[in-house]
């Protein structure tokens, strides 16, 4: 599949899940983000070399208890610890994204295969509550 073509499609399954709220790890995703319409309400950390301050967490938190947010991504750099503390007994789903590609293997459509599965895994995350 091309890359305009899969373009196209993800934006059709994007347009009913651009109001769903979410939160991810760090801040890796805007171009992503922006380009399909997305709803990231923010992030845990600008820089995931250092832990986000708790006063930050409370408003994460915050958030997800108003049920502003449908889910909240994790990464798989880092440990989700910090992500299970602010999430523990709320009813938000988690997924996970890559912005390393660590699993992707180099080929010739090795993009499109990436892109697919980071929308892949914003859809499942965004779809249900």
């Amino acid at each position: 599949q091309n890359v305009l073509s899969m373009d196209t499609q993800l934006k059709e399954s994007f347009k009913p899940l651009q109001s769903s709220g979410f939160f991810v790890f760090h801040d890796a995703w805007g171009h992503f983000v922006n380009h399909y319409g997305l709803n990231q309400l923010g992030y845990f950390t600008v820089d995931p070399g250092r832990k986000p301050g708790a006063r930050h967490l409370s408003e994460i938190r915050e958030q997800l208890e108003h049920d502003k947010a449908v889910c909240v991504f994790s990464e798989p750099q880092f440990k989700p610890s910090i992500i299970r503390a602010v999430t523990n007994g709320l009813k938000v789903r988690q997924g996970e994204i890559d912005p390393l590609a660590t699993d992707a293997v180099v080929q010739q459509d090795s993009y499109t295969a990436y892109i697919r599965s980071v929308a892949d895994q914003f859809i499942g995350c965004l779809s249900a509550r």
